[in-house]
């Protein structure tokens, strides 16, 4: 048995515990613990599907997904705006201009390595588009979604979903 240090971190958010040399407490089959990532079996892209009451709409243009931390199940999709992805942007305008009487739909959110295997796939229900910005991201410390220099500007899209229910397949 090892001797285990924990650290703990109070901040304005919360309380981070940080363990340092942890008893093992689980026996793992070290037989199955991948060595490392290849382009192969690493997620590569993610592919989005909508549906609601018009029918299913699908979407692979997103660069990035924010998982959220609330009261109900939310997420963060974030994209370079692009004319591919139109439809998409006609749905998000078509979901705020609802006001008051929102239509619920449900997402599916496929993360695919680059065989087009699925790793994980997230499933939200009765969603609605809470919010949508757009943003030009001039930081030269964040990664370029775009294959160029990160010391150019991107603009960004960034639309936020709040939905009542998430499962989750691996």
């Amino acid at each position: 048995m090892r001797s285990t240090s924990i650290l703990i971190i109070i901040g304005l958010v919360g309380i981070v515990i940080l363990s340092i040399n942890a008893i093992e407490v689980f026996s793992v089959d070290k037989s199955r613990i991948v060595s490392g990532f290849d382009d192969k079996n690493s997620a590569q892209s993610i592919f989005i599907t909508i549906n609601d009451a018009n029918g299913q709409i699908s979407f692979n243009t997103f660069s990035r997904i924010g998982i959220l931390r609330s009261s109900n199940p939310a997420f963060l999709l974030e994209s370079i705006p692009t004319t591919d992805n139109k439809e998409f942007l006609e749905f998000v305008s078509n979901s705020l201009n609802r006001g008051s009487n929102p239509t619920f739909f449900d997402v599916t959110i496929d993360i695919l390595a680059q065989d087009g295997t699925i790793i994980e796939t997230l499933r939200y229900t009765r969603c609605t588009i809470d919010s949508y910005f757009v943003y030009n991201n001039d930081s030269k410390g964040t990664f370029s979604l775009l294959d160029r220099d990160s010391a150019k500007s991107e603009i960004r899209d960034v639309t936020r979903f709040e939905c009542t229910r998430l499962t989750t397949t691996v």
